[in-house]
């Protein structure tokens, strides 16, 4: 390594959380926030195996680990990552050049594990914005407004920071459910998939709400496709349309400070919500408090567990249902051979 890499990296070292950092941290110090945490390890995990799931059904009889090595950087990165440096152009010019099967299947694989990724960035970054809304409100407020010493509500940097935090939790949260389903649709067409020419994913119109096309096998009781919609995927849903299309969860950010021997409490409130996990609305008016006990603070961390287990369960019935037997062709594989090597005649 060379030394000026070697001091950029031990810089960037000196920037990571430390032990004691960590351990302030809600999914480190809190019973529920480690159960939170274990949950999203867990999901992590699931997420590596349903690659393997999608990399099977894409090379059905190519040896994927024996040919990735030869694959030129810009079948993966070109028009999905800034590590690409092609123009359009340049890699349609590329496209043309590499006009085989083998070319238009390395491409469709990275255009699914692209995919797959974006749903895995989703959710990798739960954890830090459940920190961050924690370290702003008070975890398990359960007491009486009216035991409070002095009640006030501010509209400042935390109540900013704290909504700021939420909108983007609730937003990551229900834009899992778009890309899942569309991991889910495409898995499905899989098969219907033609490499005679570089293919369209068949899931590029697909969202959670169009999760009806999917086949009646993947409408399973407890997963994000179940045909009765779970009451806690409809709050986050809510939640997340009052966010996009109506601003905010509230239009002051107000965070309400509660004195109490000597100590200082923060929290937001809840609204109401009819029991199908709607917002409950007259007219344009959609935000009501009428328990002033149900607070984000209390409700959060169990509908975030709610949410992380169908999750879970979504992913493992796709696992379930698309895993299939990788039979190596070896004939396949050679006549790919020439084809590999002419990818490098840019």
């Amino acid at each position: 390594m060379k030394e000026e890499t070697k001091e950029l990296f031990d810089k960037l070292r000196q920037t990571l959380p430390n032990v004691d950092e960590k351990a302030k941290e809600f999914t480190y110090y809190d019973p529920i926030g480690v159960q939170i945490y274990d949950a999203l390890m867990n999901l992590n995990m699931l997420e590596v195996e349903l690659h393997d799931v999608i990399t099977k059904n894409v090379f059905k009889d190519i040896d994927y680990y024996s040919i990735v090595s030869l694959f030129p950087l810009w079948t993966r990165n070109d028009g999905h990552s800034q590590e690409g440096c092609f123009s359009k152009e340049k890699f349609e010019s590329l496209l043309s050049n590499n006009n085989n099967k083998l070319t238009h299947k390395v491409l469709y694989y990275h255009d699914c594990e692209m995919l797959m990724s974006s749903f895995q960035n989703k959710t990798s970054v739960l954890a830090r914005l459940i920190n961050r809304v924690y370290e702003i409100l008070t975890p398990h407020l359960s007491r009486n407004i009216k035991e409070y010493d002095d009640v006030a509500y501010g509209v400042g940097s935390q109540g900013i920071d704290v909504y700021t935090y939420l909108n983007s939790l609730i937003i990551t949260l229900a834009s899992s459910f778009d890309l899942i389903t569309k991991v889910a649709y495409e898995l499905q067409e899989m098969q219907n998939v033609d490499y005679v020419l570089y293919p369209n994913m068949k899931s590029a119109n697909i969202t959670y709400g169009k999760r009806k096309w999917l086949n009646e096998y993947l409408k399973v009781d407890h997963t994000l496709f179940a045909k009765e919609e779970a009451v806690y995927i409809r709050t986050i849903q809510s939640l997340r349309d009052e966010i996009i299309h109506n601003g905010s969860l509230d239009f002051h950010y107000a965070l309400y400070h509660g004195l109490i021997n000597g100590n200082i409490e923060h929290w937001i409130f809840f609204p109401d919500l009819n029991e199908s996990g709607t917002l409950k609305n007259i007219k344009a008016r959609k935000k009501f408090y009428s328990d002033c006990n149900n607070t984000f603070n209390v409700v959060l961390p169990p509908l975030l567990l709610d949410v992380i287990g169908c999750l879970e369960k979504t992913i493992q019935l796709l696992i379930s249902a698309f895993d299939c037997p990788w039979v190596e062709n070896k004939r396949e594989s050679l006549n790919f051979q020439s084809e590999i090597l002419g990818w490098y005649n840019i």
